[in-house]
């Protein structure tokens, strides 16, 4: 994870998600995904660095349909970028209890089973995410509403396939939580710092996800059709890593152009 300098003040929980080693040894490229809340919240001029700066030409959008009618793409974004509309599933688990929990009543735990249900419940989603990821021809911007739930998980999944280290997809996730007390309120003005401070919820520390990946240990194959292929060493026992559906197995997707063969530097580290 890579922080953007200058930052886009409008969308503080906006990040580049390259710069992790992966198992193989590999770094994956800065500047080609990147993760935040929805790009309705930004300023005129930050719309403009998403697609001047950045560069971003394909929006991966997580929110229902109904969220996107209501908060489409900004236009300057709109007009130089593709919108890929993939809206997951985040009602609650049909085995969840029928007595809703209070705030105070919340853990980790919860949040991580809540993460685990929901990504085995938008498989299908996730392996649109994925491919899409595979075939980028040019920076692409994962976002849902507020960048946390949907857009966690499937970043997480994301990182995981790709040989990351649970350390650095844990930190990644947990980035988060100090945006929330800014992008929150945007969406509902009575939300307070007191009140996503005290909710677990609304904020994002590094315990539910790590609870997530401890919920996906004793998968023993990845969800089905996510196009797995070899496990990825040091990623939870049921994530494994995902085929490029344009190359197949062995092609260094993100962390490289598309099909290229791994090769070492003269300094004797893999270039």
């Amino acid at each position: 994870m890579t922080a953007l300098e200058p930052p886009l003040r409008s969308l503080p929980n906006l990040r580049d998600v390259g710069g992790h080693v992966t198992a193989d040894g590999r770094r994956m490229r800065r500047g080609v995904v990147f993760r935040s809340e929805a790009p309705s919240l930004a300023s005129a001029g930050d719309v403009d660095a998403l697609a001047q700066r950045l560069g971003i030409a394909e929006v991966i959008d997580l929110r229902r349909p109904d969220e996107q009618q209501r908060s489409p793409l900004p236009p300057a974004l709109a007009a130089g970028a593709r919108w890929h509309r993939v809206p997951f599933e985040i009602e609650a688990p049909p085995h969840a209890s029928d007595r809703a929990l209070s705030a105070e009543e919340i853990t980790c735990a919860d949040m991580g089973r809540f993460y685990a249900w929901m990504a085995w419940r938008n498989v299908s989603q996730l392996r649109q995410v994925l491919g899409l990821l595979a075939e980028l021809e040019a920076p692409a911007l994962v976002h849902c509403a507020v960048g946390k739930d949907r857009t966690g998980v499937a970043v997480a999944v994301a990182l995981l396939v790709l040989g990351a280290a649970t350390a650095d997809v844990i930190a990644d996730y947990a980035r988060s939580d100090a945006a929330m007390a800014q992008v929150l309120p945007r969406h509902d003005a009575e939300l307070t710092a007191e009140r996503i401070d005290a909710d677990l919820r609304l904020r994002a520390p590094a315990a539910s996800m790590a609870a997530l990946l401890e919920g996906l240990r004793p998968a023993a194959s990845a969800p089905a059709g996510l196009g797995a292929d070899e496990p990825a060493r040091g990623a939870p026992g049921g994530v494994r890593r995902a085929r490029c559906p344009r190359c197949g197995p062995g092609c260094g997707w993100w962390t490289r152009r598309h099909g290229a063969a791994r090769t070492r530097s003269p300094a004797g580290r893999r270039s």
